[in-house]
């Protein structure tokens, strides 16, 4: 059965993994260092039918976390002041992580980060918008869901 009305919303799922140490501390209390090896999931809107080489995604995020691998977290800014507790690194990378992939023409709606398959903290991103008007990603998306309406609505009409 073809159904052309579903309406899609388009995204890449990338996953990159960051293989360092820390310790936490709270107050007087500081405990051992340990390794770790993180995972970070991005979910990546993409807008319209634009094809996006998603190797540029992975270049960027790459390049990101390169200087935190095989190090000390604790020893590396911003952690050397911002405890690296999970919650922290997520919040902390998806920073970064939101600039590369506007810079590459998608748009960050989430990063899960996991220090264990039992551990994961997630933080959907809502960027503010300070002028109050919409950003060129914004206007991206918007313009792509129009010409996906449009296109649906062709093809039904040439039937």
């Amino acid at each position: 059965m073809e159904n052309n009305s579903l309406k899609y919303r388009r995204s890449y799922i990338l996953k990159f993994y960051l293989n360092a140490r820390h310790f936490l501390a709270d107050g007087s209390y500081v405990g051992e260092t340990h390794p770790h090896t993180w995972e970070f999931t991005l979910t990546i809107r993409i807008s319209g039918l634009r094809f996006v080489r998603f190797n540029v995604f992975e270049e960027g995020i790459d390049a990101c976390l390169a200087p935190y691998r095989n190090k000390l977290l604790n020893e590396e800014p911003p952690f050397d002041v911002v405890s690296p507790t999970l919650e922290n690194l997520v919040e902390e990378f998806a920073k970064n992580f939101y600039a590369v992939i506007e810079k590459n023409g998608g748009s960050l709606v989430r990063v899960e980060g996991s220090e264990s398959p039992a551990r994961t903290y997630a933080v959907d991103i809502q960027p503010g918008q300070a002028n109050g008007g919409p950003q060129d990603a914004d206007i991206d998306r918007i313009v792509g869901d129009v010409v996906d309406e449009m296109l649906a609505s062709d093809e039904g009409h040439a039937k």
